[in-house]
């Protein structure tokens, strides 16, 4: 792990760096869009919110473990790029646009992250 300077040390503290809990994943599951298509990893958004109990307790484990190791799975970082026909004549590229389609998995994740950062800045400011 990264040495800081007592500064930035008192600036990252603020921060939580800790073990996820379920809570954050639930609330971050809760602003995922249903009906939505999946991405590479083949996980619908549908499929987490359907029991989001279970859901929340087991991704929130493999999440810290990840977090802990500080890895995350290959297969959570790529995006499946798909064409999309917005209108007008089929033949022309400019009627058409590309939509990357990510691991849900990856996108409650990255929910949660901007989160803790926010009442990091929040605790900050108000000190």
């Amino acid at each position: 792990m990264e040495e800081y300077s007592r500064e930035e040390a008192d600036e990252i503290e603020e921060i939580d760096l800790g073990r996820w809990r379920v809570q954050e994943f639930k609330n971050a599951l809760k602003n995922t869009k249903t009906g939505k298509a999946a991405g590479v990893d083949e996980v619908d958004p549908d499929l987490l919110i359907a029991d989001m109990e279970d859901t929340a307790g087991r991704l929130t484990k493999c999440y810290n473990r990840l977090w802990k190791a500080e890895r995350w799975p290959k297969i959570l970082k790529k995006g499946l790029i798909v064409k999309i026909f917005k209108k007008g004549d089929l033949r022309h590229c400019k009627n058409w646009r590309g939509v990357t389609l990510l691991p849900i998995i990856s996108k409650v994740f990255c929910r949660m992250m901007p989160e803790r950062i926010r009442i990091g800045i929040d605790k900050k400011l108000r000190k």
